[in-house]
């Protein structure tokens, strides 16, 4: 099986932000010595436009970092709609402005998407700092006034669980019709530092947040994309038909692959791994390569039986990788919550 086309490119635009979140996953935290720096609008025109022509992606999602950090941020909008590409933008709003909001509708932003962990201010700002919930709720404001679509990734640490109902109602009440759904995924510094358990769900604990996303779907008429893999060996999906359920889509067509501000190509946002440079090769070559399709053949021992392995690739590998393990390790999340439950 080899990658032919590519769904989405995500685009990390800057490595430094304005807040400093317990739940980011971001590569560069967890790994020291990866490569800081990036290159210039236009050659990161030229990067994105060259990556997208060889991949067939039609859609790219701006993220960082902090997006907004770079006053060149509505150029590269404006060039890849030009070239007939979706663009959307992950901000955490700190930066946003009036003006800023008036700049990603006129570059032609199809949508902004913003994280929230909390309708309680206090509990979110407790994971990303102080300020951060107003912040959010003044750029939902400001970027409804000017007519741009939003929406929401909740995050869902051992904290937040049982906030699920009050944020789907604000959803709701909002206008949105989807949300991503997001359990914790271990990453970044507090991976580093070992510190993540204080946020991961337990078995039981990712049930109850799927059982109230379930009653809240049923409720409100939302739908929930759990976003992050939960295989089937944790819980019984069929128990939350509302759900929509993603796994990992790695090498594969239906894959978002990472690009960084100097133009390295890794398999996800989550994987620090460099798989190459698309100034240098051919995009094709790297989505192909042997640590591209490794992520299909390399198995954990526990995953070689199962039926479902192309759906759920053991869960989140990336975090393994961003410990310096190999892929043949599994997602260190599933491997404490299976013990319990078989699949």
């Amino acid at each position: 099986m080899a990658v032919t086309r590519v769904r989405a490119i995500l685009f990390e635009t800057e490595t430094a932000c304005t807040l400093d979140c317990s739940y980011c996953y971001n590569a560069w935290k967890a790994v020291d010595g990866y490569p800081r720096g990036r290159l210039s609008t236009r050659k990161t025109v030229k990067a994105l436009t060259k990556m997208a022509r060889e991949s067939g992606a039609t859609q790219v999602a701006l993220t960082g970092g902090e997006p907004l950090l770079r006053d060149d941020l509505p150029d590269i909008a404006a060039a890849l709609t030009l070239k007939g590409l979706s663009v959307s933008v992950l901000t955490n709003g700190t930066k946003m402005t009036p003006e800023w909001a008036t700049d990603l509708g006129r570059t032609g932003v199809k949508l902004v998407q913003l994280t929230l962990l909390s309708m309680d201010e206090a509990r979110h700002d407790e994971h990303c700092g102080q300020g951060a919930w107003k912040s959010i709720m003044q750029a939902h404001q400001m970027l409804r006034k000017t007519g741009m679509p939003v929406s929401f990734t909740i995050v869902v640490t051992k904290r937040t669980v049982e906030d699920l109902p009050k944020l789907m109602t604000f959803i709701k009440r909002t206008g949105g019709k989807t949300f991503l759904l997001n359990r914790y995924n271990p990453g970044g510094r507090k991976l580093k530092d070992g510190t993540y358990t204080d946020l991961t769900l337990t078995r039981p604990e990712t049930a109850r947040m799927l059982k109230l996303a379930q009653e809240g779907a049923k409720r409100l008429g939302l739908v929930p994309f759990a976003a992050v893999p939960i295989p089937p060996c944790i819980v019984d999906r069929k128990q939350y038909p509302l759900v929509r359920f993603a796994g990992c889509a790695a090498a594969t067509d239906n894959a978002y692959f990472t690009m960084d501000p100097l133009g390295n190509v890794r398999m996800c946002n989550h994987s620090p791994v460099i798989l190459g440079n698309v100034l240098e090769k051919p995009f094709m070559e790297i989505a192909n390569g042997p640590a591209s399709r490794d992520w299909i053949d390399v198995k954990p021992e526990m995953c070689i039986p199962c039926p479902g392995w192309l759906q759920c690739k053991g869960g989140c590998r990336a975090v393994a990788q961003q410990l310096g393990r190999p892929l043949s390790t599994l997602d260190p999340w599933v491997e404490a919550t299976t013990t319990i439950r078989k699949a």
